[in-house]
C-alpha cells in the first residue's frame, strides 16, 4: 500500500483518536502489522490508510468525524482476550473503561453526545460489548454485516451505520489472484468448500444451506463441494460460479474472495448486507438465490446461463475486485475503485443528517451561549425602566 493517499477528494476530515497509552487489563491499542491478519484486519487497516492521507486533521473544529481506533477481533484471536460475557468479558470491560473516563480519553465525545464518532466491528464484534446500547448505540458502527447474530436488526442502522467488505489476508488475496484464469479455460461449474455439518466445529451442525450444499451436489458432474481441500484456490480459480452460503452468521468471506480468483458469486443468504449499494450494480456480477431453493434447480439455472452472459459477468467480477481490495493493488492510475473510497462516499451520503441533528447544549430562543448575561427589561416590575440580568 503506498506511505500516503489523497482520500479520493473527499471533503470528509477524520480525527483519529490516540489510544496507545490507554492500557486498562493490560491492553491499548495494537499496530497494523499485529492486527491486520485475518477477516478481523480491517479494524487496523481502515484508521491505518485514513492516518496516511490527506482526510485526516488534528483539528478537532474541522472534523466531521471521530474514528476511535480499537481492534475487538484481533485482540481476542491474536491476544486472547477472554470472551466470556459472565459476570463481564475483558472486551467489555475495556470499552467500559473507554466510556467511563471518555471525558479524558474521548474529549470530543460531547460535540454531538457520540453521534460523529465512528466504531469500527468486524464479525459479530458488538456480542462482545452487549452494554453498547446504554453507551454507543447514536454513534457510527463500521461493520461487517447488517444482521448480526444475537443482536437482531436493531445492531444496524442503515441511515448511519456502513457495511463494508471483509479482509482477506494478503497471502490468500495473491494466490487467488494468481490462478484467477479466464472463462473459456474453467472446467468446473461452481465449487463450494468450507465449514458445513459434517466437517467443522459444532456450532455449523444446524447450518442447513451448507448442508443442503454438500447432500445434493456431492459427485454432482463439473463440481467440486466439500471440506477444506488442498488445491482450493486453483479450483476457484477453475469455477465459473462460487457458491457463498451463510456461515455463523449472514454474511461470509467467502464472498469477498471469489472476486480474486475471478470466480462468480452465488449468494445464499437471504440476510446478506452486501456493502456499497450505492456505487456498484451488484446484479451485474452476481447472483442471489433463495436459500430455502438449494436444489437441482440452482444447477441448471447456472448450466443454462448463456456464454456471452457469462463471460460477461466474470469481466465484470474482475472489473469490481478493486472494491474489495484492503491491499490496494488492483487500482489502475485514475481509477476510482477501492474499500477505501466506498466508506468515504457512504460517510459522505450519510453526514448530512448529522447537521440536522440539534445538540445537547443547543440553544434556539437567542444567540447567547451558557454563562453569558442576558438583560431584559421588566414591564411590570414596578418601577420603570427596571433591567434584570439573568444568568443562563
Amino acid at each position: 500500500m503506498s506511505s500516503h493517499t489523497q482520500g479520493y477528494g473527499s471533503p470528509l476530515r477524520f480525527y483519529i483518536y490516540e489510544l496507545k497509552d490507554w492500557t486498562p487489563a493490560g491492553n491499548a491499542e495494537r499496530g497494523v502489522l499485529h492486527c491486520q491478519h485475518g477477516q478481523w484486519g480491517l479494524e487496523a487497516l481502515i484508521p491505518w490508510w485514513l492516518r496516511r492521507g490527506s482526510c485526516v486533521t488534528n483539528n478537532p473544529e474541522e472534523a466531521d468525524y471521530f474514528l476511535v481506533p480499537w481492534h475487538t477481533w484481533c485482540d481476542r484471536m491474536i491476544f486472547r482476550m477472554n470472551q466470556s460475557r459472565e459476570p463481564i468479558g475483558d472486551i467489555s470491560a475495556v470499552y467500559l473503561d473507554l466510556m467511563r473516563r471518555k471525558e479524558e480519553l474521548l474529549p470530543h465525545w460531547s460535540r454531538q453526545l457520540g453521534r460523529d464518532h465512528l466504531f469500527i466491528f468486524s464479525d459479530q464484534g458488538m456480542n462482545f460489548f452487549p452494554e453498547w446500547r446504554d453507551h454507543i448505540a447514536h454513534s457510527v458502527f463500521i461493520t461487517t454485516e447488517a444482521l448480526t447474530p444475537g443482536c437482531g436488526p436493531s445492531c444496524f442502522s442503515p441511515w448511519k451505520d456502513v457495511v463494508v467488505p471483509g479482509h482477506p489476508d494478503y497471502y490468500r488475496f495473491r494466490r487467488m489472484r494468481e490462478v484467477n484464469l479466464p472463462s473459456e479455460q474453467r472446467d468446473l461449474l461452481f465449487n463450494f468448500h468450507g465449514r458445513h455439518p459434517g466437517f467443522g466445529p459444532s456450532y455449523y451442525k444446524d447450518n442447513v444451506v451448507r448442508g443442503k450444499i454438500i447432500d445434493i451436489f456431492t459427485g454432482v458432474h463439473g463440481v467440486s463441494v466439500g471440506g477444506f481441500v488442498e488445491g482450493y484456490f486453483e479450483i476457484m480459480g477453475a469455477s465459473h460460479f462460487c457458491l457463498v452460503p451463510m456461515g455463523t452468521s449472514s454474511w461470509t468471506n467467502h464472498l469477498y474472495e471469489s472476486f480474486f480468483a475471478g470466480c462468480i458469486p452465488v449468494i445464499l443468504s437471504d440476510n446478506f448486507g452486501v456493502p456499497f449499494h450505492g456505487d456498484i450494480n451488484w446484479e451485474d456480477f452476481s447472483i442471489k438465490w433463495p436459500m430455502h431453493d438449494v436444489s437441482m434447480d440452482l444447477y441448471y439455472f447456472l448450466l443454462s446461463m448463456p456464454r456471452d452472459k457469462l463471460y460477461r459477468m466474470k469481466a465484470s467480477v474482475d472489473a469490481h475486485a478493486c472494491w474489495f481490495d484492503y491491499h490496494q493493488t488492483l487500482e489502475e492510475p485514475g481509477q476510482n475503485c477501492s474499500p477505501y473510497l466506498g466508506l468515504l462516499r457512504s460517510l459522505e451520503r450519510r453526514r448530512p443528517a448529522m447537521d440536522r441533528l440539534p445538540g445537547h447544549n443547543s440553544f434556539w430562543n437567542q444567540k447567547n451561549v451558557p454563562g453569558s448575561c442576558l438583560c431584559v427589561v421588566c414591564a411590570g416590575c414596578g418601577r420603570e425602566g427596571l433591567t434584570l440580568q439573568v444568568m443562563i
